[in-house]
């Protein structure tokens, strides 16, 4: 399996060059995409991300064999057939928690974990991890602790910035009941087969080191 753990992709650019040139290395034309969403009752949520992340995998060249996605108006049966039907499965930022129930509750996990190449942005790269531990700004900030989808024992925190003392301070108290990866908005996590790659800067609650780390 490929894991592509992205912190964000810009909205009004794009795939950037260091994201197009490893998504090039295994994604291409042939390959049928699914999209599953982050909020499953919003569709115009879901309409939007899937058509602006279409856009952007145009641009790098890669136009897809077929393009399907997941919420709440597919059937538990429509999305299992969407799902091993898929080559890639590209788990759709927002809300982490909610993305997790629907993905349990339509019983997707273990079809998941037998895809090609599975990609999240921000919410759905937290769910790649085996433990997502978070406050919730759906929900007013509550802190969150459930069971991912295990496809990785990296847990990330998307968006980190050592500047915004409340984010900081979440890191904290989130660090403090499980380690975690924290990517500012330009860094991401590459996994093929196993082999963990983290490109550009990070912060490792492991090693209790304020400093960015770069790789």
């Amino acid at each position: 399996m490929i894991n592509y753990l992205f912190s964000q992709v810009k909205k009004n650019i794009g795939f950037s060059a260091t994201q197009k040139e490893y998504l090039l290395k295994n994604v291409d034309n042939s390959m049928n995409i699914t999209f599953i969403a982050s909020v499953p009752d919003n569709y115009e949520r879901t309409d939007e991300q899937v058509n602006r992340f279409h856009s952007f995998f145009s641009k790098i060249g890669i136009s897809f064999n077929s393009i399907n996605f997941i919420d709440g108006r597919k059937t538990k049966e429509e999305a299992k057939k969407s799902v091993e039907n898929s080559d890639v499965f590209f788990l759709l930022g927002g809300s982490p928690d909610l993305q997790m129930k629907f993905i349990n509750d339509y019983e997707l996990s273990d079809l998941i974990s037998n895809i090609k190449i599975v990609i999240g942005v921000s919410a759905g790269s937290m769910n790649q991890g085996d433990r997502v531990i978070y406050k919730d700004d759906f929900e007013n900030y509550i802190l969150k602790d459930y069971k991912g989808l295990n496809l990785t024992d990296i847990n990330i925190f998307p968006h980190y910035d050592i500047e915004n003392i409340e984010c900081v301070n979440e890191v904290e108290e989130v660090s403090n009941i499980h380690p975690i990866i924290c990517l500012p908005n330009e860094s991401f996590v590459y996994i093929e087969n196993g082999k963990k790659e983290i490109i550009g800067e990070y912060y490792d609650t492991l090693l209790r080191d304020n400093k960015l780390k770069q790789k």
